[in-house]
């Protein structure tokens, strides 16, 4: 199962803090991905209610207290919405506008009216990633996982993905010795296996740019050796993290790398 999210992003956590209305309403509701949505749906029309008594009880404008309902209501009967949901729905309102987000993290039924938006149930689901892809990479597969707690890794459809390193570079087979060109044996192999990359590279750029979540190689031997060490030593040097460079030996476990995190995973 696939969580439906839209985590916010800075941009917009940025005008969510700088935004101010009389009448703006906060909505936090737990939702269920394997749900079809009719329960969640009754909370949020409950919430909104909610939410109007407040309004009203504040003295907000007759007419400012119509429109956030009409939002509410509109989004309550938007069937589709519902279909794919995360583990909650953020809802922010005012008479001009309602933003949504869906949220991996579980969050509590809450309603808040006041002059701003109530963004600390909101905050921590841009504060740790809630969610972790991992690419499966072997020379005759190719897979990009979703992770998230409490739930089994699923699958992710990938436009334009190869199925195999063959597949993408349009032979039955990268082994063969016979010469294709001036590509043969084990270098021809190697060319073969970076191309094969360079299009699973093209293939989830389109999905993965701009996601600030973290993406894990699980690969074999022969196709892990394409400067997976140096790509990660890159993104910490870049990030400000300290490089150093290290005999074999002295890495912890014996392993290629080995890294001291600022949090635990």
């Amino acid at each position: 199962m696939i969580l439906h999210t839209d985590i916010p992003t800075r941009a917009q956590i940025d005008w969510l803090l700088a935004s101010r209305n009389p009448s703006s309403v906060s909505v936090y509701l737990e939702t269920d991905p394997a749900s079809t949505g009719t329960a969640e749906r009754i909370e949020l029309k409950n919430l909104a209610a909610e939410a109007a008594r407040h309004l009203n009880d504040l003295g907000a404008a007759g007419p400012d207290v119509a429109e956030i309902g009409a939002a509410f209501a509109d989004l309550a009967d938007d069937e589709a919405f519902w279909r794919c949901q995360a583990r909650s729905l953020a809802a922010f309102a005012t008479p001009d506008a309602l933003t949504t987000f869906r949220l991996p993290n579980r969050l509590v039924n809450l309603v808040e009216v006041s002059d701003r938006f109530h963004l600390k149930p909101l905050l921590r689901s841009v504060t740790f990633p809630q969610v972790a892809f991992v690419l499966a990479l072997a020379q005759n597969s190719v897979r990009l996982l979703e992770v998230v707690a409490d739930l089994e890794p699923a699958e992710v459809a990938v436009p334009d993905l190869p199925a195999s390193a063959a597949d993408a570079v349009g032979l039955s087979s990268i082994k063969g010795r016979a010469p294709r060109r001036k590509i043969q044996g084990s270098e021809g192999q190697k060319v073969r296996l970076h191309q094969y990359s360079r299009q699973i590279d093209r293939a989830l750029r389109p999905l993965l740019n701009g996601l600030d979540v973290p993406l894990t190689l699980s690969a074999t031997d022969d196709v892990a050796s394409y400067g997976v060490v140096d790509e990660i030593a890159r993104r910490v040097w870049l990030s400000g993290g300290r490089v150093l460079a290290v005999r074999h030996d002295d890495v912890p476990g014996g392993n290629s790398v080995a890294a001291i995190l600022r949090y635990p995973l």
